[in-house]
C-alpha cells in the first residue's frame, strides 16, 4: 500500500455518500471566487450551490514493528463546504451531511476491506464546524480528522 492508495480509498468512501457534491482527492486552492466555484459548484434538484469535499494528508509517523515491516500512521483532514442559505436551514443539512461522511468513513474502518488494507483504530473526529467566507459567499465549513494506519514493508 501507499499514501496514494489510502487517499484513493478515502475518496471512494466519500463518493458513496448521497448528495456529497464534488469530491477532490487533494486540497483545491483558488484565488478567485469564480475558480472556487469551478471546484465546488454542484447542481442538485436543478439548483446550483456550493457543495463539496477535499482530502489532505497532513502528516505521518512511522514505527518499526519487525525487521521486515513498519506501521505508518497517516493523519488526514477532510474539508467540507456547503453554501449557506438561512431560509433553507442549510446548517441542518450540513450537519447531517457531515454525519453521513463520518458514518461512511467509520463503517469502512478497514478501508480496503481486505487483509493488509489500511485501517482506523479510532473513529473520525470533527473538531471544527463553522462558517467561512469564500469570495463573498458565506459557506458552512468543517474539518474531519482521520488517523489511518497501514503496514509498510521495509524489505
Amino acid at each position: 500500500m501507499s499514501e496514494a492508495t489510502t487517499r484513493a480509498l478515502i475518496k471512494t468512501e466519500l463518493d458513496t455518500v448521497t448528495e456529497i457534491g464534488k469530491t477532490h482527492d487533494y486540497t483545491r486552492w483558488a484565488i478567485t471566487f469564480e475558480k472556487f466555484l469551478t471546484f465546488f459548484k454542484t447542481i442538485l434538484g436543478n439548483k446550483e450551490q456550493v457543495r463539496g469535499w477535499s482530502i489532505e494528508c497532513e502528516n505521518w509517523e512511522e514505527k518499526r514493528l519487525t525487521f521486515t515491516g513498519n506501521q505508518r500512521q497517516y493523519t488526514y483532514t477532510l474539508r467540507g463546504y456547503l453554501g449557506l442559505n438561512d431560509a433553507k436551514a442549510t446548517g441542518k443539512t450540513f450537519t447531517a451531511l457531515t454525519e453521513d461522511v463520518c458514518e461512511a468513513i467509520n463503517s469502512a474502518a478497514t478501508l480496503g476491506r481486505a487483509s493488509g488494507s489500511p485501517w482506523m483504530e479510532e473513529p473520525a473526529q470533527v473538531p471544527d464546524i463553522t462558517h467561512r467566507l469564500f469570495g463573498g459567499a458565506l459557506c458552512h465549513y468543517c474539518e474531519i480528522n482521520l488517523t489511518i494506519n497501514e503496514l509498510v514493508s521495509t524489505a
